[in-house]
């Protein structure tokens, strides 16, 4: 309309879409433990997937880039320092947003959970923490 190359403004015939979200119900305490104990009997190591995401709060993303260099088993703490994101050619390993590590304290029923689950796999220094790869890094 500024450069008079139409007569009239579109916008003004446009209506707001309002959009309601779902609102979001998470689990409460007895449904995650009935989940964890159902997910356990069928497979332990997305046991420890879920039992860690629940217990710390990262994401998935940041889960599956954890490796075992991040655990520190000597001070019971988790350092989330990087997450699988896509990238232009696929799944790319990227620092956080903040460029700052997320770092969680375990108690020792929790951190028993990753003892376990290190005693199982193995702990390849450079490894990660939720992968069969004996320890080769992307």
């Amino acid at each position: 309309m500024r450069w008079g190359w139409t007569w009239d403004n579109p916008v003004e015939r446009a209506h707001r879409i309002v959009a309601t979200s779902a609102e979001l119900h998470p689990l409460t305490p007895d449904e995650l433990c009935r989940l964890l104990d159902h997910v356990r009997e069928r497979d332990v190591e997305l046991h420890v997937l879920l039992f860690l995401a629940a217990i710390t709060g990262a994401r998935r993303a940041q889960l599956l880039g954890l490796r075992w260099r991040n655990v520190h088993f000597d001070t019971n703490r988790i350092s989330f320092c990087a997450g699988w994101v896509e990238g232009p050619d696929g799944p790319v390993l990227a620092t956080t947003k903040t460029k700052r590590s997320h770092v969680v304290d375990l108690d020792p029923d929790s951190l028993a959970v990753l003892v376990e689950h290190a005693e199982t796999i193995g702990t390849a220094p450079d490894g990660f923490v939720f992968s069969d790869d004996g320890g080769i890094t992307a």
